[in-house]
């Protein structure tokens, strides 16, 4: 139950006030911090794998801050409804 409910978590299309993110997003996979590895860049995608906390991207060296929000998901699919 708590890996279903991370993944509904950082899945969820939420967008926080900076100053959460700031507080949160050194410790946890927020939205924000996965929606990267959601990237349609290659390069990009291949960053913030964590499921809950960023103590494994940190490791390993896949760990990014990017901030932005950018078209994310499967290219085939990014203008259909």
């Amino acid at each position: 139950m708590l890996l279903s409910t991370a993944s509904l978590f950082h899945h969820a299309d939420l967008r926080w006030s900076e100053s959460w993110e700031q507080c949160l997003s050194p410790w946890l996979i927020t939205p924000r911090l996965h929606r990267l590895h959601h990237s349609l860049d290659a390069a990009e995608s291949q960053h913030n794998f964590g499921f809950s906390t960023t103590l494994w991207d940190r490791a390993f060296g896949t760990f990014s801050d990017q901030s932005a929000y950018f078209p994310a998901g499967l290219l085939e699919y990014l203008h259909t409804r």
